[in-house]
């Protein structure tokens, strides 16, 4: 497993893909300096500004998006050049494709995390009114590490739809209507979507967010249960079909 996962980083040296999909995490914190520096009576404070560039849209939207882009484009080179047929002889089962797949998709929305921390945190050294204390610092380490995990968790049903589809072209729009669609459903109907439900549940305890539906911890797991059991089995067999 340690070499599987070893080749799956090492796979992405050659994924220039991968640059442009973390500069999306610039993205929000962007726009939020933008209104910030335009709108200088605003009232933002450190933890303000850190909701909006980072655990709002950026987050809820164009993760979601990136994770699922992200595994159809690792699954489709595999399948184009030929290296997903060159995986059973080693041999790799489908389980432990999936659980490395699953942890690129992780890491990669740490580095997420960790690029629109650093664009967020970049111009608030020369902004005093912005300055964080160690106990925001440490809420924002704490929020960001909750949302990885549950994005990781909720792109489990675009990894599946990427191994099942043929075309990658098709994942890719899923994903983008599966951000989308996760972001309304968030204040409506949270547990019929992974991504929904993911959004609602990693912004708990956040100032100043307020969602109409209120989170319900049973719900979400069997919301996130359900979906990833049925976009492993679709995946599994699928691989089986391979081998």
């Amino acid at each position: 497993m340690a070499d599987l996962l070893w080749t799956e980083f090492a796979k992405l040296r050659r994924q220039r893909m991968l640059w442009l999909l973390l500069l999306g995490s610039a993205v929000m914190p962007a726009f939020t300096y933008l209104y910030y520096f335009t709108h200088p009576g605003c009232g933002y404070t450190f933890l303000s500004l850190y909701r909006q560039g980072m655990f709002s849209l950026g987050a809820m939207v164009l993760l979601p998006i990136c994770l699922g882009v992200l595994a159809a484009i690792l699954v489709d080179s595999e399948r184009s050049t030929r290296v997903l047929w060159q995986l059973w002889i080693v041999p790799v089962s489908a389980g432990g494709y999936i659980l490395a797949k699953l942890a690129v998709l992780f890491v990669f929305s740490v580095a997420y995390f960790v690029s629109a921390a650093v664009v967020c945190l970049a111009p608030v050294f020369f902004l005093p009114a912005l300055r964080p204390s160690p106990g925001a610092l440490a809420f924002v380490v704490f929020l960001a590490a909750r949302f990885c995990v549950l994005e990781t968790a909720a792109a489990l049903p675009l990894l599946g739809l990427a191994i099942l589809l043929k075309k990658s072209l098709v994942s890719c729009g899923v994903s983008i209507l599966y951000g989308i669609f996760g972001f309304i459903l968030a204040s409506k109907a949270p547990f019929l979507l992974p991504s929904a439900c993911a959004a609602l549940w990693g912004v708990q305890g956040v100032p100043g967010v307020r969602f109409p539906v209120s989170f319900s911890l049973f719900p979400a797991l069997v919301c996130f249960g359900v979906w990833g059991a049925a976009a492993v089995v679709a995946a599994w067999n699928s691989l089986r079909e391979v081998e």
